[in-house]
């Protein structure tokens, strides 16, 4: 009488447990997903200035201009003369005369590298990559260097279906 008990066998393996068979199939999560774009800004633009002496107030203004051009950052001081990069002020007492430069504020902007579930999280991603193209290793808005402006939060529904 085997055939019985192997017909049994047959039926039970392929009937199977009820609860493996009936596993609920996970359903699909639609979530926000944003990136966010920012741009910084020196909180307080650098100055640098020059001084100069001379009876000649042209040969006092020149002084004055290397003086300033000097003092400034060692990449800078080819574009000293460049509006676009330095406002300039001249004062003059007599024979001395004084330059001071001002940078003009650079606009640093980033986007979030990826799309992220919190909108918080995908503006502080940007700003920290904001950062480090700035030169500032790690949150430089908080560090008070910098000022932040959100120029866009982009938001999309985004289909985060289960594993097969």
């Amino acid at each position: 009488m085997p055939r019985p008990a192997l017909l049994w066998l047959v039926v039970l393996v392929a009937c199977g447990e009820p609860e493996k068979r009936q596993q609920p199939v996970p359903e699909t999560t639609i979530v926000d997903m944003y990136t966010c774009t920012v741009s910084l800004t020196r909180k307080e633009a650098p100055t640098y200035t020059g001084n100069g002496a001379d009876p000649d107030p042209a040969k006092a203004t020149e002084a004055a201009w290397t003086g300033a051009c000097a003092s400034l950052p060692k990449d800078s001081r080819g574009d000293c003369r460049d509006k676009t990069r330095f406002v300039s002020s001249e004062t003059r007492d007599g024979a001395a005369v004084t330059v001071t430069l001002t940078s003009v504020p650079v606009k640093i902007s980033a986007r979030s590298p990826e799309p992220l579930a919190s909108k918080d999280n995908a503006c502080a991603a940007a700003r920290l990559q904001a950062c480090e193209r700035a030169g500032v290793p790690g949150d430089c808005v908080t560090s008070g260097v910098y000022v932040e402006a959100v120029d866009e939060v982009e938001g999309k529904k985004t289909v985060l279906s289960p594993p097969q």
